[in-house]
């Protein structure tokens, strides 16, 4: 079966970190929406195996991405999981980075009511998520927001070396990393698609005529999985490089090694 939560916050016009820069990210919105479009058309979703979770005007208290609701939709992504299903998981927010124990740093998402609930952080997606996907079963995930690079503590990390080959590291031997702190058996396969590195901002673009705010990385993904349903991680890779260029470095990571996995919802 395959079930798709989709977590979109927009946060309010008014609200602002305390550097003073403003929360507000159109562009969340339009890129769940465009996310949600793709999985029926392209990947045969069913509508009512998508939970959306967004702070849009007329959002039901249960489709509003609380702390509170985006675990209750990360356990409602693993219900009833299987051998042979596959979930996939879309993700856009703030993303905060911070300082732990022995000087290691975490991610954490910010959830629309942070003023009054803690931030989900990596322990929260283990509990609610990883930890639950069971041998034989598949996760993909996209996730667009700032410090993204590998906040799931996936073991194995895939890059391209100065020549543009694909090359695969162990976590703990990554330099772009320095979260990883311990390498465990994992069950059921998860591919990551980060839309940043760990000490990276997400960027967001105008695209059309009409300048509809997206954000770059989901947009780009987006309209290559339009061109290509099945691509090679090498593949998006280069893609992602060539459009972005030095603005924004994505990043990869999986739970096991393989030689160039194809990415698919």
């Amino acid at each position: 079966m395959l079930s798709a939560p989709q977590i979109a916050i927009q946060y309010q016009q008014n609200h602002y970190f305390k550097s003073g820069k403003s929360m507000f990210l159109p562009g969340s919105h339009n890129d769940a929406e465009n996310m949600r479009r793709i999985l029926i058309e392209l990947y045969h979703y069913k509508e009512k195996n998508i939970k959306l979770l967004w702070d849009r005007p007329g959002a039901s208290i249960d489709e509003w991405p609380t702390g509170e609701n985006i675990k209750k939709a990360m356990k409602w992504l693993t219900e009833g999981l299987r051998p042979g299903d596959q979930r996939f998981l879309y993700c856009a927010g703030h993303g905060h980075r911070y300082e732990g124990e022995e000087d290691v740093f975490h991610q954490a998402l910010i959830p629309v009511d942070w003023k009054v609930e803690a931030m989900l952080r990596d322990e929260d997606w283990s509990e609610c998520l990883t930890n639950r996907i069971v041998r034989g079963a598949k996760l993909t995930i996209c996730l667009d927001r700032c410090f993204a690079g590998n906040a799931f503590d996936l073991p194995v990390v895939y890059e391209l070396d100065e020549e543009g080959e694909l090359i695969i590291q162990p976590m703990e031997q990554n330099g772009n990393i320095n979260n990883y702190r311990r390498h465990r058996e994992w069950a059921g396969k998860i591919l990551c698609f980060s839309a940043t590195r760990a000490n990276q901002n997400a960027q967001e673009i105008a695209v059309g005529a009409s300048n509809v705010h997206r954000g770059a990385a989901s947009y780009l993904l987006t309209e290559y999985l339009r061109y290509e349903r099945s691509p090679r991680v090498s593949d998006i890779y280069h893609f992602m490089r060539e459009h972005l260029q030095e603005r924004q470095h994505v990043m990869i990571s999986s739970t096991h090694i393989g030689d160039d996995p194809t990415f698919a919802p």
